[in-house]
């Protein structure tokens, strides 16, 4: 039979209003304006429920507003009746949520005997949810949410202790290898826990996220299995102390292993405990702990097991190596504060408890060998102890020896300064490059350095400036332009060393004379960079003197150009060329005045030069310093002619051949009386003239000394390849006399330069106390040198002696200046 299209929809539209009414529930619903009545739950009813509605005889939607639909314009009363309407029995609901607390039991008991579960999982939760949704037990008893949390309690406490005796007869059983221990509590115990705790957290996750969040003093289920299995399983020591055991010999075995750590056996488990323990929170209060003290054993026996079997340099090499790897170990494992305490322990028990070991048996043997990578390597690590003390104090240590070996290992003092140089040199590199330039291992350098040189190493000061001079001679061709300057640079750090200033300034203004008289220095340029520097390091004072030499210099050429070019020069030209250095007797060093007779031409030439400085200079006087002359002497000897570079005494010798005949012979006192020189310098000039390495003259007897019986004659035979050729002088070796001379004046010198310091501080202050004046004169004249408070206050008496200045009455410690 056909239905009718508008039946069905009918039809449609009650079976749908049916099923609304059955999920409501709904008893009686009263209207009264615009307020609801409480409504009661009832259980489902399989048969239909029809709604009757007085008046209207219309359907009300529930699932809107009834605001729209149940009040009327007037706001009368309503009335909703739910028909055949039959209610649940208490004893019926209790049977029900008896029966899910028993199969909750008996799928408890399933999961942790690792059985199927008979029932379905979503059965067991919505049993879970309606126990947690259900109303109080009467009598007091207690809810069915508590009821069914100490079943899972007491099942979870259960397992855990039949879990733990599973666990101790493995671990009794079947160890056999490294790491089965750890394998054992990992796979058979923290690994089947942690899967049933999560199949049971499923199950009962309505629980664990209404009822066990809301309740005071309980936890939720994955909290409580991890208490549980660290309560009960973990933390028994007969699993706690084997596992650890067998854990930090697979980290041993790990930091042992000489490939990439990430390649090693066992890598695994060390990931999945270090898992298991951050998840059990034990790290930092369990496994922290332990985990250090068994890295301090480690690394305590690996210390003495490379100092045992390798040389310190290699020993350094490993430290660094065993960082290195242990910081990319810690970084891939652990936490960060473990990290920084792991590399803590590795810098006490590689590196400070064995600083001293180190140093003692390898220091000195890397300075020997100037092994840079291992100091390098030391100072870095000993750093990070602050123990680089140590390296400070062996330092010290090392640059006296070696010092003092430089000395005993000299045969002769030229060699003193520049080995010296070169240590200096070498230090100053390894502070640089190995010490990071250490500001406290410069200064170690410095007082050890000053304290040598002042105290171990006698005239060095002398030593210093006679370095210089042959650095800076000409023929000196050991240097180019370049290393010239550095050269110059490192004999400066040395001048810094030296005390006696003064010492030095008075040899090295006599050797720089030396060398710009008689034409020797090697460059212009560099004498003057090298005054430059002298005077950057110690003031304008201490070269103002070296700078006058050197105005005098350019003064002389000055004034020779003038000379030649001059009416009276040119119309009457000098016989020989004739160049004369004017020099400043305050400038230059105090020479003897040794006379001679020179030849009628040569002193002809010296009287004209004579009468026209006079005629320039009216006030000023001249006295000639013949001995540092020098000349050049053209020769004609039978084979071949020659241009001789001699002395000017060398050359009035020589000249004195001319009026004899060849193969005819002068004797020594013939010599002696023609050219008027003492002895001492004739034999000297004889010496180099018959003796030397070119010999223009020959005498008559043999050997090397010049007696008073001797004759002597040109030697015609005389055959140089070159045209040009230097006779050099016999150099006069310094008698202890001279030198005694030298240091008398520059004590003079000292205590004039104190008297006058003192006289400028009187002269500003006009009235000092004694102690005052004496500290500030030490202070203005420590560049010059050590000077000693005894001589500033005998330099006090005789200003006092002088009546520069005056004690004043009323105190005798001060001092008042007198104008």
């Amino acid at each position: 039979m056909r239905i009718p299209q508008d039946c069905k929809h009918l039809k449609t539209k009650r079976r749908k209003e049916s099923n609304l009414k059955n999920i409501m529930s709904i008893t009686e619903h009263k209207v009264r304006g615009s307020k609801w009545s409480e409504c009661d739950r009832i259980g489902n009813s399989d048969n239909k429920t029809n709604i009757e509605i007085d008046v209207s005889k219309e359907v009300i939607d529930l699932t809107r507003s009834p605001k729209k639909h149940i009040l009327d314009e007037e706001n009368t009363l309503k009335k909703l009746t739910i028909k055949n309407f039959r209610k649940t029995s208490l004893e019926s609901q209790e049977k029900y949520y008896n029966d899910v607390l028993e199969k909750l039991d008996m799928a408890l008991i399933s999961i942790f005997e690792r059985k199927k579960i008979v029932w379905s999982l979503q059965e067991l939760y919505k049993g879970v949810e309606n126990l947690c949704r259900a109303f109080n037990q009467p009598n007091n008893e207690d809810p069915w949410a508590i009821k069914c949390y100490r079943i899972l309690e007491t099942r979870s406490k259960e397992s855990i202790k039949l879990l733990l005796l599973n666990v101790l007869e493995k671990i009794s059983s079947f160890i056999e290898t490294e790491g089965d221990i750890v394998k054992i509590v990992i796979e058979k115990g923290w690994e089947i826990w942690i899967e049933q705790i999560s199949t049971i957290r499923n199950i009962f996750f309505y629980f664990d996220r209404t009822f066990l969040l809301i309740t005071p003093g309980l936890s939720s289920i994955w909290d409580t299995g991890i208490s549980l299995f660290r309560e009960y399983l973990f933390m028994d020591i007969s699993v706690n102390e084997p596992f650890f055991f067998d854990l930090f010999s697979i980290i041993a075995s790990i930091r042992s292993y000489s490939m990439d750590f990430k390649k090693a056996p066992n890598i695994h488990l060390l990931q999945s405990s270090i898992k298991m323990i951050n998840s059990l929170n034990l790290y930092g209060s369990l496994f922290e702990p332990k985990f250090i003290q068994a890295t301090e054993i480690y690394y305590n026996n690996k210390a003495l097991e490379l100092i045992e079997k390798s040389y310190p340099e290699e020993y350094l090499s490993h430290i660094k190596e065993i960082l290195n790897k242990e910081e990319k170990f810690c970084k891939e494992f652990f936490s960060e504060q473990t990290k920084s305490k792991v590399i803590r322990v590795i810098e006490i028990q590689m590196i400070e408890n064995h600083s001293e070991c180190i140093i003692n048996t390898g220091f000195e043997k890397m300075m020997v060998e100037g092994n840079t990578k291992s100091l390098k390597d030391l100072y870095t690590l000993l750093k990070l102890v602050n123990k680089v003390e140590l390296i400070k104090i062996h330092l010290a240590e090392y640059i006296k020896k070696t010092c003092k070996n430089s000395i005993s290992n000299s045969k002769d003092n030229s060699n003193i300064i520049p080995s010296l140089l070169k240590f200096h040199s070498t230090l100053n590199s390894i502070i640089s490059e190995c010490f990071l330039s250490n500001g406290s291992f410069i200064q170690t350098l410095r007082e050890c350095f000053e304290f040598f040189i002042n105290n171990s190493i006698d005239n060095s000061a002398e030593m210093l400036a006679k370095y210089i001079d042959n650095m800076l001679r000409s023929g000196n061709k050991s240097f180019d332009e370049e290393s010239l300057g550095n050269e110059m640079d490192k004999t400066l750090e040395l001048f810094r060393f030296i005390q006696g200033k003064d010492i030095f300034e008075a040899f090295y203004k006599r050797d720089l004379a030396k060398r710009l008289l008689l034409n020797k220095t090697a460059s212009t340029d560099a004498e003057k960079a090298m005054l430059l520097k002298l005077k950057t390091e110690c003031g304008s004072g201490f070269t103002q003197k070296l700078e006058g030499m050197f105005k005098d210099i350019d003064i002389s050429r000055n004034f020779m150009a003038f000379y030649k070019n001059s009416k009276s020069t040119q119309k009457n030209p000098p016989v020989s060329n004739l160049y004369v250095n004017i020099l400043s007797q305050a400038f230059w060093p105090s020479y003897p005045n040794i006379s001679v007779i020179l030849p009628e031409k040569m002193e002809k030439d010296l009287n004209s030069f004579s009468s026209f400085y006079f005629s320039k200079e009216k006030d000023k006087k001249l006295t000639w310093r013949h001995n540092l002359g020098h000349c050049v002497v053209k020769a004609n000897f039978p084979k071949g002619k020659k241009e001789l570079n001699v002395t000017l005494f060398q050359a009035v010798v020589m000249l004195l051949f001319n009026n004899v005949p060849d193969n005819k012979t002068l004797s020594y006192n013939e010599i002696k009386k023609s050219t008027g020189l003492e002895d001492k310098e004739l034999i000297r000039t004889l010496q180099s003239l018959a003796c030397g390495k070119v010999r223009v003259l020959l005498k008559s007897s043999k050997g090397k000394d010049i007696n008073t019986t001797d004759l002597f004659l040109i030697n015609l035979a005389f055959s140089e390849k070159l045209f040009k050729i230097k006779i050099n002088q016999i150099q006069l070796k310094e008698t202890s006399k001279e030198n005694k001379i030298i240091h008398e004046n520059i004590q003079k010198d000292r205590s004039f330069e104190i008297q006058a310091t003192i006289v400028r501080i009187m002269k500003a202050k006009k009235k000092s106390h004694h102690t005052e004046l004496v500290q500030t004169s030490i202070n203005i004249l420590k560049q010059r040198g050590i000077i000693s408070v005894n001589e500033v206050e005998s330099a006090i008496e005789k200003l006092l002696e002088k009546e520069y200045i005056e004690k004043d009455e009323k105190n005798s410690n001060t001092y008042i200046y007198l104008a």
